[in-house]
């Protein structure tokens, strides 16, 4: 619903994504949750030139929870997935802000530029990071 309003504003926008649950493919939590389809990423795309397509990881998982190598399989997997979808970028938000030092120096072994918000859960409070719960517009 924001789309509209940004493309007239002028305002570009990324849309972190999870490729598992794309398509009614996979469910995380509730069947009834509506995920957004391959063909309706490639709509907003085109309609909206400024919205830019990043990863969010294979799944919705916390780096903390997963092996390096589980971390980089969903990495690759998500990356593969996206790069296909117009206006991808290689921009990496993670689950809920929490990272380690070894996914941040892989991320950027990959070329992927990772990038650091802050969640309910996050461990890595920083000033380098957004706070997406306290973000106010004009910040």
């Amino acid at each position: 619903e924001v789309l509209p309003w940004l493309h007239k504003q002028k305002i570009p926008a990324t849309l972190f994504l999870n490729p598992a649950y794309m398509d009614g493919k996979h469910f995380r939590e509730k069947p009834s949750e509506k995920y957004l389809t391959d063909s309706e990423i490639r709509h907003v795309c085109e309609c909206f030139p400024l919205i830019t397509i990043g990863s969010h990881g294979w799944e919705h998982v916390a780096a903390t929870e997963q092996t390096k190598e589980q971390f980089e399989e969903g990495v690759r997997k998500s990356v593969e997935y996206i790069k296909q979808l117009p206006n991808f970028i290689p921009y990496f938000a993670y689950t809920y802000g929490i990272y380690t030092q070894d996914s941040f120096r892989l991320l950027l072994q990959m070329d992927i530029v990772p990038v650091l918000v802050s969640g309910g859960k996050n461990y890595n409070w920083s000033n380098q990071s957004i706070d997406r719960e306290n973000f106010k517009y004009g910040d």
